[in-house]
């Protein structure tokens, strides 16, 4: 059986909506929020709600905030999907995003 990822989506914008309906329907992935207040990414992680964290902010103030949560919090994942480019980053892994697939083989390749 597939282990389903609980995700939460930091950033409130066009990119993390699009996201959040993408992801809906995926068996893998369980979307238990989506905010740009990082008081609740901070919620979720103290209540251990939450295993995959994703970075879809306009600025860069996501990758400032989830290094401090890194650093704060442990067994949680990050992925930075860019809305000025085409890639996901798994901390320093880099993913093309072409389609779908690609998106889901990201999410299955998380430990």
């Amino acid at each position: 059986m597939i282990e389903q990822h609980r995700l939460f989506i930091f950033g409130k914008n066009l990119l993390s909506e699009g996201l959040v309906k993408l992801l809906a329907t995926n068996q893998n992935v369980k979307i238990v929020g989506c905010s740009d207040l990082i008081e609740e990414v901070e919620s979720f992680l103290a209540k251990g709600q939450l295993d995959v964290l994703m970075i879809a902010a306009d600025d860069r103030l996501g990758e400032v905030e989830s290094g401090r949560l890194v650093k704060k919090h442990a067994n949680f994942s990050v992925l930075y999907a860019y809305p000025d480019g085409a890639y996901l980053e798994l901390l320093s892994t880099k993913y093309d995003i072409g389609c779908y697939a690609d998106l889901v083989a990201a999410f299955e390749a998380l430990p």
